[in-house]
């Protein structure tokens, strides 16, 4: 609804600008600039109808890209359909595939999966140079903290920018991002990723690059209303080594255990996706609410007067904390509640 709303404004942003300059320049002025530029001026519906046409013509030639891949390749493209598995049923991901599949098989079919198309392709299509990349994980980031997937071009430019980083180089580097805009020279134009995953792999990257500084800033729980989040995040850690996963998952912990209700239902959320269990929380008098938190293992630590609200529990275990000195725990039928039971008469429902 937000992101409707935003656009609406933009919309009628639009119209009250392009009404303006009519007036101010009349009919005869138009006329005029006509003649003298051998052509006709164009109006904020023409502009608009440029650009779409420019879009419908990069995906048609996309689609016929992609065609003559197949033909030339028949069985390089099964064998990608063949590696990705389920995740070639999406129109898209498999576009994205086609479209790097060189790169893609030369790594071996084993190789192949959903993030590697993604890594892939992002880092072909910016030419891998890392500092598009980072100006894209502050706007997918800055988007997801919103829940806000098309904004202004002004909004995604006061995002996207890093600190001393100027305006005239963050547009630069947006340019060279998977994105939709209308008219990169009006602040006013709608802004978003060609798709919505491709804003949700960023978001995740940066999670993943930075734990702490990401969970820290992010003030949305996100895992219920925006999945694709954690399960990239899951991916990546799935794909790195034991090593650097035990770090992430050590800045996850400090997330959890900081006392912040958001961060610490976000930071769980990325620990239950990750089937990793989290020892020795420290999460006493915290509120974890509207956290999808299936299959979270927690052993020993203290979760004392720890609120569970709205939360997905579902396969979830608490193994051995510390909370009123619980005989007896038992989730609900839906697990999607957490009833405690105490020697001193007391029972505690989450």
């Amino acid at each position: 609804r937000a992101a409707e709303a935003a656009a609406k404004e933009v919309d009628t942003k639009w119209k009250a600008k392009e009404a303006a300059k009519a007036k101010e320049e009349g009919e005869g002025k138009q006329e005029e600039a006509k003649t003298d530029a051998g052509g006709h001026a164009e109006d904020g519906a023409q502009v608009k109808a440029k650009e779409e046409a420019r879009e419908q013509e990069k995906a048609e030639a996309e689609q016929r890209a992609r065609s003559e891949a197949e033909a030339r390749a028949p069985g390089k493209a099964e064998a990608l359909r063949v590696a990705l598995g389920s995740a070639a049923e999406n129109p898209f991901v498999f576009s994205m595939a086609v479209n790097v599949m060189e790169k893609l098989l030369s790594a071996g079919s084993g190789a192949v999966t959903e993030l590697a198309v993604y890594t892939t392709y992002l880092q072909e299509h910016t030419q891998h140079v890392k500092a598009v990349l980072v100006t894209g994980e502050r706007l997918a980031a800055q988007m997801l903290g919103a829940d806000m997937w098309e904004v202004p071009l002004s909004q995604a430019v006061a995002w996207a920018g890093g600190p001393g980083t100027a305006d005239a180089e963050v547009r630069k580097q947006l340019r060279a991002l998977p994105l939709r805009v209308e008219d990169w020279g009006d602040d006013d134009s709608a802004v978003c990723f060609r798709h919505k995953t491709l804003g949700e792999y960023l978001a995740a990257r940066g999670l993943w690059r930075w734990p702490g500084k990401g969970l820290e800033e992010m003030r949305r729980v996100f895992s219920k209303t925006t999945p694709n989040v954690a399960r990239f995040f899951a991916a990546m850690a799935g794909a790195h080594s034991d090593d650097f996963r035990d770090r992430v998952m050590g800045a996850l912990r400090t997330a959890a255990c900081s006392g912040d209700g958001v961060v610490a239902s976000n930071a769980l959320a990325l620990a239950a996706r990750c089937r990793c269990v989290c020892c020795e929380f420290d999460m006493g008098d915290v509120e974890v609410c509207d956290a999808d938190l299936r299959f979270l293992v927690v052993s020993g630590g203290n979760l004392s007067n720890t609120r569970f609200t709205n939360c997905w529990l579902d396969g979830a275990e608490f193994r051995q904390c510390m909370s009123h000195k619980a005989n007896f725990e038992e989730f609900s039928g839906d697990g999607s509640r957490l009833a405690s039971a105490s020697r001193d008469k007391t029972v505690r429902v989450c």
